[in-house]
């Protein structure tokens, strides 16, 4: 019956839980090196056990194959027939990069045609050489006819019992026995649910059939589990009970049922709970509407269990977007209202006036609380970048024959997707040129009085309105004096001007296109165009880069990035009779200055700001606007930074601090120098959002 069932509909969810497992997989692999637990080793264990059954639900031979390999190889690792090693922990993590490529091309509509004899082979090989068979090894059971007051003879046998017994010592022992509706669809799935509830509760020591018999469905409604657990009875009772398209059930401790199979309610389609992380009871066989749907046995008449509704609700990505974009209407309409309030209460004197700026103020609460629900929604966990980066910095090390430990700090910081999607590839940059360039190889570390294990750390943590990541290494530093030579060789610099150079200064020729400190190209690095790619990602996103080296002891990358891509706050400037907007986030102060306090050192203006020079830049000259500001006396500067990098913006008036949505001309007008966007204000103008990065850079260039 399963056979003709169409499981193309279930390819979405397939994925997405396929997804999330082999992600599990790889980071529990990572860390199962050095702590090979068995707390880790089941975790492992039950994730491979998930996807092959989920892919053998889907009809994935390929994929179902693989990982009943991988599954047979860590079932020996979790009962210690032998202890993991490099070349087995090399082996699963190639089978787990097969399993991410098959995920693509089953995303792509090209099905797990994947060619994984040879890793299959090597995962044999492995088990032989070390004197296991292939197949997992199930305990034989045998027909026996006691407790006949369950809805079937149990087939566990009767010398089990001693060992049964002796397992209390753990945990409890349960026994559940559950025969199928004769009409259910896809046998496996409800099977395979029972058994994922008693292994995430504890561990199976009995299964009649066995495991493979249940998710090849060779098996008529019947099946039972003998498990340890330390969850309350009362708990395993409620989730067992909330598998659909059963017609009895029974269970309780080992040797003494809670209830008899009379006693439990006739179950038919109902919504899971806890349910196998593949497939929820929802989707497989969704209750028909309307349809009255039984509590489990004891719970009060009118309740409803608490897994009938989901605590959690997977929304597409694009109607995220859509809703952020119609925030960001909202929000420019709020502004326009409350504007339009405060000169009407100017001008009028009048009851209903007051009324109005009352709502008119409720309203902006209201948008303002919205918005931010809206932000949250559409904020992840910068752990899903992190992720990432055990596996790099592992086959890495392996490949250059370091010894590096990574540190991961402020994984649960949290920042908008739109960041997220951006920022892998800069910081997987950064991290890579730690490894190669700043950690030294083991022997070098030991003579420089170092330990051989190199350290590498990446944190994150929330700054204001903003989040500060910062890659740390204890290498050897940058040589600031062979990024000068380095500079001077390419043409960036004179020997003059490169010997005048702060250190600050010439760090920053790190981050030029074609400059690379590497004494030989690598497959890793050392073409100088990483650095250069960095620095421009992290500018598009609006962020600040910085860079701090001592010799001997190691280098840091701090990276300050927005929360979001959407509404920033923003300082309104008036430039020849034209509103601005310049980021927040860039600016560090503002003056107003005299005439006299501008002084020129080689051809142009600068301003001192407590002993500090600061360069300045006439904001209409960068847009071509010509003319000279209101007032010649006069001026106002908005101090703004990049990096270690600050400048002053003269412009004509300050106009405020405002709330804006960021809307893209790249679509209408191309690529705009200077400028990274527009926004609409309150009275229903359109104002410029400036580039502040892009202004700075090019006056530095």
């Amino acid at each position: 019956m399963s056979a003709e069932l169409d499981m193309s509909q279930y390819v979405d969810l397939f994925l997405q839980e396929g997804e999330e497992q082999i992600e599990i997989l790889e980071q529990e692999m990572l860390k199962l090196e050095s702590d090979p637990s068995n707390e880790r080793m089941q975790i492992i264990f039950r994730a491979a056990h998930t996807l092959k059954g989920s892919s053998r639900a889907m009809g994935f031979s390929n994929f179902a194959e693989l990982t009943h390999e991988m599954e047979n190889l860590l079932d020996q690792l979790r009962n210690h027939t032998f202890e993991v090693n490099t070349h087995i922990a090399n082996s699963l993590l190639a089978c787990i990069d097969t399993l991410a490529g098959m995920m693509d091309t089953i995303r792509a509509g090209e099905g797990d045609a994947a060619d994984c004899g040879d890793l299959v082979k090597t995962l044999q090989e492995i088990l032989a050489g070390n004197g296991v068979g292939g197949d997992t090894t199930v305990v034989e059971v045998v027909s026996s006819p006691e407790n006949t007051g369950l809805p079937f003879a149990t087939q566990i046998p009767d010398d089990l019992h001693e060992a049964l017994t002796a397992s209390k010592e753990v945990g409890a022992v349960y026994h559940v026995q559950i025969r199928l509706a004769e009409d259910c669809v896809m046998k496996f799935v409800r099977a395979f649910m029972a058994v994922n509830i008693a292994q995430e509760s504890g561990e199976v020591l009995a299964c009649f059939p066995d495991q493979d018999a249940l998710e090849e469905e060779k098996f008529e409604q019947d099946f039972e589990l003998v498990f340890t657990s330390d969850v309350s009875a009362n708990d395993l009772n409620e989730k067992f009970a909330g598998i659909g398209e059963v017609e009895a059930f029974a269970f309780g401790q080992w040797g003494e049922l809670i209830a008899e199979a009379s006693d439990r309610p006739q179950l038919e389609v109902v919504a899971g709970i806890e349910a196998a992380p593949f497939m929820s009871e929802e989707i497989i066989s969704p209750a028909p509407e309307n349809k009255v749907v039984a509590p489990p046995a004891g719970a009060p008449a009118g309740t409803t269990r608490k897994g009938d509704t989901g605590q959690t609700v997977r929304v597409d990505v694009a109607r995220l977007d859509n809703l952020m974009n119609l925030v960001g209407e909202l929000v420019i309409d709020r502004t326009r209202i409350a504007q339009i309030g405060a000169e009407l209460a100017l001008r009028y004197n009048d009851s209903q006036v007051d009324d109005l700026g009352e709502t008119v103020s409720h309203i902006a609460r209201i948008t303002s609380d919205l918005q931010d629900q809206i932000m949250k929604a559409r904020m992840l966990p910068i752990e899903t970048v992190f992720n990432r980066f055990p596996r790099v910095v592992r086959d890495l090390a392996q490949k250059l024959g370091k010894d590096i430990k990574l540190d991961l700090i402020g994984g649960e910081t949290e920042l908008d997707r739109s960041v997220i999607e951006v920022i892998g590839d800069p910081l997987l940059h950064i991290l890579r040129n730690s490894i190669d360039h700043g950690v030294e190889m083991p022997d070098e570390r030991e003579k420089a009085g170092k330990s051989r294990q190199g350290l590498v750390v990446v944190s994150a943590r929330h700054q204001e309105n903003h989040i500060v990541i910062e890659i740390t290494d204890d290498g050897k530093g940058i040589d600031l004096n062979r990024v000068k030579t380095k500079a001077i060789e390419a043409g960036l610099v004179t020997a003059e001007a490169a010997a005048k150079l702060s250190d600050k200064e010439a760090l920053q020729f790190i981050f030029h296109s074609g400059l690379s400190t590497a004494a030989e190209v690598s497959e890793v690095s050392g073409r100088g165009v990483g650095m250069d790619i960095v620095r421009s990602n992290i500018q598009k996103l609006g962020g600040l880069i910085d860079l701090d080296t001592t010799i001997g002891e190691g280098s840091r990358f701090s990276l300050r990035l927005p929360l979001t891509l959407a509404i920033i706050r923003g300082l309104l400037v008036d430039v020849a009779n034209t509103v601005f907007v310049l980021p927040l986030g860039s600016v560090i102060e503002t003056l107003l200055i005299k005439d006299k306090d501008i002084q020129r050192i080689n051809q142009r203006e600068v301003v001192v700001i407590r002993g500090v020079t600061t360069p300045l830049v006439r904001m209409r000259s960068v847009f071509g606007m010509g003319g000279e500001s209101s007032s010649a006396e006069e001026f106002y500067v908005v101090i703004v930074g990049l990096a270690e990098q600050r400048m002053g913006l003269v412009v004509d008036r300050l106009v405020g601090e405002q709330e804006v949505v960021i809307k893209s001309l790249s679509r209408f007008c191309g690529e705009v120098r200077g400028v990274s966007g527009a926004t609409i204000l309150g009275d229903g103008n359109v104002a410029l959002i400036a580039d502040v990065n892009g202004i700075v850079a090019n006056d530095r260039g």
